[in-house]
């Protein structure tokens, strides 16, 4: 008779122990079920550090491989190419110098991804504070990126910085006096 009454609690232990496996497979990594009583105890282990592991940051990529557009954002005429020409000097691919869609009220360079370096190299070299350098908005002022890295829209403060000196030339020739202003496009 106690083999009889043996049997459906070896048979419970059986059931009760294939249950608390299944719990114990489908708990999260790092988490332990403690088997031995009804309570569960959750225990989460942080990933090592590993302190021989170090960051190393790619060199800047030389001027010759940014492509930066210009666009001028004021109404001032020709400053985006002038800026385009400034940065050309300095060994950049420049694109052919564009407009805004609308003006703004001061300078920024914009970066495309990966290029956030390269867009404070391209401020510094125009006298621009890094407080200029932003991440490309989107949508972005422009009708057309162009495929370009950095996006420079020149804004009242660098369109003053790049039109000083160039717009007036007086000569005289035999008593009389000329004046000659050189117009251009917007950009």
């Amino acid at each position: 008779m106690a083999l009889g009454r043996g049997i459906p609690l070896v048979a419970l232990a059986f059931l009760i122990g294939i249950a608390l496996l299944n719990r114990v497979d489908t708990a999260e990594p790092g988490n332990v079920v403690d088997a031995g009583s009804n309570d569960t105890t959750s225990t989460t282990t942080a990933p090592a550090v590993d302190p021989e592991v170090t960051t190393t940051t790619a060199p800047l990529r030389a001027p010759r491989d940014v492509r930066v557009l210009s666009a001028n954002g004021t109404d001032v005429r020709g400053a985006a190419g002038r800026v385009k020409d400034r940065l050309m000097a300095a060994g950049y691919n420049t694109l052919a110098a564009t407009d805004t869609k609308s003006n703004v009220t001061e300078s920024s360079v914009y970066f495309a991804a990966g290029y956030d370096r390269e867009a404070a190299k391209v401020a510094e070299t125009l006298g621009l504070a890094p407080t200029t350098v932003k991440p490309m908005p989107t949508p972005v002022p422009v009708a057309d990126l162009k495929a370009a890295n950095v996006l420079v829209v020149v804004g009242p403060d660098l369109a003053q910085a790049s039109s000083s000196g160039s717009t007036t030339t007086t000569a005289r020739s035999g008593g009389a006096t000329s004046s000659t202003t050189s117009t251009t496009a917007r950009r």
